[in-house]
């Protein structure tokens, strides 16, 4: 290609508006753009001012400012056959190509007489793939896509008031950096739904709280990390390249990778929670139902205590998602989550809320929590079948009024009526996640954590930043075995374990003051039941 041809191709010409293009024909359903940009009576914005859960109906709040009809989008348009542009476009195109011929030549010298049939023809005649560029323009129509394509890649789709579709191959910077929180929100999104459609354990979504999703990520994408795979590599290498790793990029050492606490994990979900809580009761569809309601709006306002305690701890607030001050975040009592931003009215919020709580509260629940490790113990069930009493069952006094047997002991145990299930997550010991130090309470809805690195003893004194001596420390694994086990029994375990003089162990109900009698030597008195519980593992 000649230098005269490269310097017609190097800008892109324009602007152009969307009436320059053609309808029908060989033009695609979605054109494609690069270096996109928008702007908002002059100021460069992003997605994060632009898209909505609800139509905006709060003039007054500043989040609502930005308006989609008020919105001008810019970007770079391929132009690979001159039938896509209508017979207007091609008329300006030509006549801005005519002029850049003309610039630079003698006087004197004729004008350009140049077509873009005839310059096009040259393209195709010389092999060359690049085409002519111009600067296309348009107005925002509607909330932008995150839409799939055949590859299973994600992509931006914008569309216009003229009902064409935009596919945004990459943004300006500026674009990008206030397009973050978008991106994030719905990236977060679509992770969640593949935790929940790859969970080799399914849950109703009244078990999915915030540790379910944390544990699910740790288990699904943190471990299945290739550690013999490097990420960054180069499948193409001169015989003289002095790099040992192979094109595949698999290293035969182990890769050390960077520890990714917990806390981390929860901070992406916390900077993201209310949107995705309005993002979940905006609609009743099931789509976009993914967490139960009730222990989420919990897990939001537990984000907002942090983001306070966190303020001058760190160089930004925990929880607090990008181009997002703190002060922002400070809302009022009928929006206390602070929905408004995005979308709707303030009272509109209030009563999705009520009632996708209510949508809660009345399904039916059935949930367990999950057991780390499968396992299931029979367990003699209650026999219905009237016992025969044999005659030398019990010895007698002399005046036939006490009982020389234990009422503890009596073999009418079986007769006990079942009173409650014993789950057998308490007769498992405690261990913790592969690379954690956290460990979470699997009961639904109980927020209690045991943090290792706060645990300290004589020996170890403070090992809060010693990921490896925090677990091998014997003396600190027995006092987070502790911390469980009382937990456990406080909290979630309706009964007492009493032991008696002869080292005989009880389950009574909680509350219950009465001693268990000694076992051995002759009963006086009224013989009388005594209230028995029969544990059933779950």
């Amino acid at each position: 290609m000649t230098t005269h041809t490269l310097e017609l191709l190097k800008e892109p010409y324009g602007y152009f508006d969307e009436d320059c293009l053609a309808f029908g024909g060989t033009i695609p359903r979605r054109l494609e753009l690069t270096q996109v940009h928008m702007v908002h009576d002059g100021e460069a914005i992003g997605l994060d001012s632009t898209e909505w859960l609800l139509p905006p109906g709060a003039p007054h709040n500043p989040a609502q400012r930005c308006i989609n009809n008020n919105v001008r989008v810019w970007g770079i348009f391929e132009v690979k056959k001159v039938e896509w542009l209508s017979e207007k476009g091609q008329q300006r195109l030509q006549s801005l190509m005519r002029k850049r011929d003309n610039q630079g030549r003698q006087p004197g010298i004729a004008r350009s007489i140049l077509t873009l049939d005839s310059f096009y023809a040259t393209l195709r005649r010389e092999g060359y793939d690049e085409k002519v560029k111009i600067l296309l323009s348009f107005v925002k129509n509607m909330n932008a896509r995150s839409e799939e394509d055949n590859a299973g890649v994600r992509t931006l789709c914008i569309h216009s008031v003229e009902n064409r579709a935009y596919i945004v191959k990459d943004a300006d910077v500026a674009f990008f950096n206030l397009s973050i929180n978008w991106h994030y929100r719905y990236q977060l999104f679509y992770l969640m739904k593949k935790l929940i459609r790859d969970a080799k354990v399914q849950q109703p979504i009244e078990a999915r709280t915030i540790h379910w999703f944390v544990k699910e990520y740790n288990l699904q994408i943190r471990n299945q990390t290739d550690e013999h795979q490097r990420l960054i590599f180069s499948t193409q290498r001169d015989d003289d390249d002095p790099d040992p790793t192979p094109l595949t990029g698999d290293v035969p050492h182990r890769r050390y990778l960077r520890h990714i606490a917990s806390a981390d994990i929860r901070g992406r979900f916390a900077d993201q929670c209310e949107w995705l809580l309005a993002n979940q009761i905006a609609s009743a569809s099931s789509a976009v139902q993914l967490f139960d309601t009730k222990s989420w709006v919990k897990w939001c306002k537990e984000v907002q205590k942090l983001r306070e305690e966190t303020r001058d701890q760190l160089p930004r607030p925990w929880g607090v998602a990008r181009n997002t001050r703190l002060e922002d975040l400070q809302f009022s009592e009928e929006d206390p989550f602070g929905l408004e931003r995005f979308g709707g009215k303030a009272k509109e919020w209030a009563d999705k809320l009520k009632n996708a709580l209510n949508r809660a509260a009345a399904k039916p629940k059935n949930v367990q929590p999950q057991s780390e490790i499968p396992f299931s113990v029979p367990v003699k069930k209650a026999s219905k079948r009237k016992r025969k009493q044999r005659a030398t069952q019990f010895i007698y006094d002399d005046d036939f009024s006490d009982s020389s047997t234990d009422s503890y002991f009596s073999d009418s145990e079986d007769d006990a009526e079942l009173s409650r299930k014993i789950n057998l997550l308490h007769f498992q010991r405690p261990s913790l996640p592969h690379d954690n130090l956290n460990w979470h309470c699997t009961y639904p809805e109980c927020y209690f954590t045991v943090d290792m690195r706060e645990i300290t003893t004589s020996k170890t004194h403070d090992c809060r930043r010693e990921h490896l001596q925090v677990l091998s420390c014997p003396a600190i694994y027995e006092i987070f075995i502790e911390k469980v086990n009382t937990h456990l029994l406080d909290k979630h375990l309706d009964l007492d374990i009493h032991i008696a003089s002869d080292k005989s162990v009880y389950l009574l109900r909680r509350g219950e003051t009465r001693p268990p009698r000694e076992s051995s030597g002759p009963r006086r008195g009224a013989r009388e039941r005594k209230p028995r519980i029969k544990a059933e593992l779950d």
